[in-house]
């Protein structure tokens, strides 16, 4: 997809256009709406990434309401109430992840990715830390936008970044 090529390569402005195009042939394709309202917030343009965002829940709950243990939905739902500060919500969502039993390294992103969009960076550095010693790729975690203030902090760099810091 075009949008999301924009969008890795921070090009917002058109990615968010190729989301919109997309969103005219497939309204109920969520991810667009997801990627639409990250290119939107990034370009500061806060009430369409609100909107878009929104529109994820929608989908994301329809989705929910067929199985409501459909793992990469509940993901979805986190990230999102996190993205639109509903922090009790996406509490309650990480809850009913973790209940699901063990994970991989995707859950452990998500759920310190929610985290720390909800400006909880040492529960969600917790996450991480966990998902990179069980394999997941580092270079995609420090390419999330998201995660950019965790992967500066010092306690991410002590971890990754050469020797133990000393506290």
């Amino acid at each position: 997809n075009l949008g999301e090529i924009r969008y890795r390569q921070d090009d917002f402005v058109n990615a968010a256009d190729y989301f919109r195009q997309s969103l005219e042939l497939d309204d109920t394709y969520y991810p667009a709406w997801d990627f639409l309202g990250d290119a939107s917030h990034w370009l500061r343009e806060n009430e369409e990434a609100e909107r878009a965002w929104k529109q994820v829940i929608v989908f994301v709950d329809d989705e929910l309401a067929m199985n409501p243990t459909t793992l990469g939905a509940l993901e979805t739902l986190a990230v999102t109430q996190a993205k639109l500060n509903l922090e009790d919500e996406a509490l309650s969502t990480i809850e009913l992840i973790l209940s699901l039993g063990p994970r991989g390294t995707s859950v452990s992103v998500t759920i310190g990715s929610a985290l720390e969009i909800l400006e909880r960076r040492d529960e969600g550095l917790q996450y991480i830390k966990r998902a990179i010693k069980i394999g997941y790729n580092r270079e995609a975690i420090e390419a999330s936008r998201w995660l950019d203030g965790l992967t500066r902090d010092r306690r991410y760099l002590c971890e990754f970044e050469g020797p133990p810091c000393e506290d």
